[in-house]
Order: structure tokens, then sequence, then C-alpha cells
């Protein structure tokens, strides 16, 4: 099955940068509805559990978790 197939993925607007624009998300639950069948849960709770752990934003969370952390995006070409 497909990303596309899944029944509650939502399409990102097209040109969406993940690295740039998923900072402005305030939630990692709405984070995860927009991502939905794209990512794995485990990345969404790896999230939460960094916030909840440093007391920091949703923005800060992703930033370190991404930025050579445990969460690795891959970018479509």
């Amino acid at each position: 099955m497909s990303s596309n197939d899944e029944p509650y993925a939502r399409s990102l607007p097209a040109g969406h940068r993940c690295r740039v624009d998923d900072l402005a998300y305030d939630s990692v639950s709405a984070w995860y509805r927009d991502h939905i069948g794209r990512v794995p849960v485990q990345a969404a709770w790896g999230l939460d559990r960094y916030i909840q752990r440093n007391g920091s934003t949703f923005a800060e969370a992703f930033i370190a978790l991404t930025n050579g952390g445990p969460i690795i995006l891959i970018e479509e070409g």
C-alpha cells in the first residue's frame, strides 16, 4: 500500500520542504496528522518524548532529532 492509499493521509502542499516547513507546526499530533502514511509512528513518539523530557517546542525537538539525530529525512528527488 503506498502512502497515497493511506485512509487518513493528507496531501502536503506542492514544494513542501520538511526541514523548513515542518518547523511551523505547534504540536506533534498536528504534524503527524499531516504526515501519516509518510512517517512511522515511532517518529511522532520520539518527538513527543523529546518535548516532554526537555520542555522544548515542536520546532526545537524536530531540529534536534533530524539534524544528526535518530530521525532521518529522505527527500524525494
